[in-house]
């Protein structure tokens, strides 16, 4: 992995005021992960999420949603395939992981 420290990943989320004055958490949330594709090429996995400020728990759900999209990146990476094989149908599947993780967080 000699590679992968030659990357460097500068990353920031600010409080809005609206946050501010309410005294609600900043719902930004971003994950950033290195892992080898099949064949042994570096890749740079960064997730950001922009919290729906209206919502009660959207920093929760910001959260959950950039661990499980990483997750799914590293499993997929894990299995020897490869960045260019990432097709719409994958990708709506990891959607479904993202909203499977996020409703059992919000029910009554």
């Amino acid at each position: 992995m000699t590679g992968l420290l030659s990357w460097r990943v500068a990353a920031a989320s600010v409080e809005g005021t609206s946050h501010t004055k309410q005294g609600t958490p900043c719902q930004d949330a971003m994950t950033v992960k290195f892992f080898h594709e099949g064949g042994g090429r570096e890749v740079l996995v960064i997730v950001v999420s922009d919290g729906a400020g209206s919502a009660k728990y959207s920093d929760v759900g910001s959260s959950l949603a950039c661990s499980t999209l990483a997750e799914a990146a590293e499993v997929f990476l894990a299995e020897g395939r490869r960045v260019a094989e990432i097709d719409r149908a994958t990708a709506e599947s990891w959607l479904g992981m993202v909203k499977q993780a996020i409703q059992p967080e919000f029910r009554a």
